[in-house]
């Protein structure tokens, strides 16, 4: 966790991890990793989010409860920005972004002389006002364009590169196969593929019990987004 971009794709992989599923060499690497967000190390102030943050409550003894409390509330103010990037005949990105609830924060700040001409920014205060002031940091300084919310599975990522539109390739393999599918093309094949299932059926029907009706056809309900193992994030 080297840059501001390090550490803006870390908030976002926090948000959206289970820490239900976590064992206990992963809560201590997502401590040390709170410890690397927060400005442990070295880089710059651009680097670091802006400034040092130095916590009252420091990540190795924060609970377990108060890192899902956490959790929630990065969760809320990244919901709470959604960039839609588009393009305008003839112009640049279009980039429209929707106020969320505000969350308050509160932080004490200091100033110490670093090398000629250059100071350090510290800010301390309690962990989660820390961490939220920083992701505000960070999406003023590499932008709230570069968080995007996957139109099909409703994750949260940071764009690996300008134009990616889901999360990962599963779900945009998931996406086009579903319009394929709806084309033409795609549903003849669907139609010819039901079509020799129905026939393998009715032999295997004939070959395990001769002079046995087959059971009617009767197409599969179509599963709703968000049913079928892929959590919905309620808005």
């Amino acid at each position: 966790m080297k840059t501001a971009s390090d550490r803006l794709a870390f908030a976002v992989q926090f948000a959206g991890t289970d820490l239900d599923s976590l064992r206990q060499g992963d809560w201590t690497n997502l401590r040390d990793d709170l410890r690397r967000y927060m400005g442990e190390g070295t880089g710059t102030l651009a680097d670091l989010g802006g400034f040092v943050g130095l916590s009252s409550t420091t990540p190795p003894k924060t609970t377990d409860s108060e890192l899902h409390k956490l959790q929630a509330e990065v969760d809320r103010v990244l919901r709470g920005v959604v960039v839609e990037a588009g393009r305008e005949a003839g112009g640049g990105p279009r980039v429209r972004i929707q106020r969320g609830k505000r969350e308050p924060t509160t932080v004490r700040w200091s100033a110490y002389p670093q090398s000629p001409g250059t100071v350090s920014l510290v800010a301390s205060g309690h962990l989660r006002d820390l961490f939220v002031t920083k992701l505000y940091f960070l999406l003023g300084s590499v932008g709230v364009e570069a968080v995007q919310e996957c139109p099909a599975c409703t994750r949260l990522f940071t764009r690996a590169v300008r134009h990616q539109k889901y999360c990962n390739r599963k779900c945009a393999s998931k996406v086009n196969l579903e319009s394929w599918l709806s084309s033409p093309k795609g549903k003849r094949y669907a139609a010819a593929q039901r079509k020799a299932a129905r026939k393998r059926y009715e032999r295997t029907v004939a070959e395990k019990a001769p002079g046995a009706k087959p059971a009617p056809y009767k197409p599969r309900k179509k599963a709703t987004r968000g049913s079928t193992g892929t959590r919905a994030r309620s808005r």
